[in-house]
Parts: structure tokens; sequence; C-alpha cells
């Protein structure tokens, strides 16, 4: 999945702001089946998946609204410069 703003290609670990300006950190991307660190039992490494599990897109855990699915690429994900450059963390 790529920000839609620029095709970057969106990585686990990514700070980046969503809906209403609410930072946020990418901790899953099901389409490349990768986790971040603590987010690996969301990994369906079977071939029959738990029902509600997602299997493409990512997931975002946001400080406003948890965490937040996205299934296609959505011109609402905005990398965010200053959070990647300046180490910061979620609260």
């Amino acid at each position: 999945m790529k920000y839609m703003d620029s095709k970057k290609e969106i990585q686990i670990g990514d700070f980046v702001f969503i809906e209403d300006n609410a930072r946020g950190m990418v901790v899953c991307d099901f389409d490349r089946k990768r986790f971040f660190l603590g987010y690996e039992n969301w990994d369906q490494k079977e071939e029959v998946l738990a029902e509600g599990v997602p299997v493409k897109g990512v997931m975002i855990k946001s400080e406003k609204y948890g965490l937040v699915y996205y299934e296609v690429e959505d011109d609402t994900i905005k990398f965010d410069e200053v959070g990647n450059n300046q180490g910061y963390r979620l609260g």
C-alpha cells in the first residue's frame, strides 16, 4: 500500500496522520505480512483465516481512535515527516 500524495510505500513503524489530523503509527501491513513488535498475533499464517481478521491493507494505532484498519489506499493517511525524523513515540 502506498501514500496517495507521494506514492511512497507505507512501512511498518511509519508515523502518520489520519482523519482529523489524528497522529498514529503503522503497526500491521497485511499485504506484505509485516507486523510491528507486539502485533505479530495479527499474522494469519493459516490458510483458514479467523473471521474478522484482515488479510490485506494496513492497521494504524492512533492516539485518538485506537486501532484503525484501512483495506485500500486512502488519501487521509499522510506521512508525518516531523514524527519520523524526530523519533516521535505514541503516548
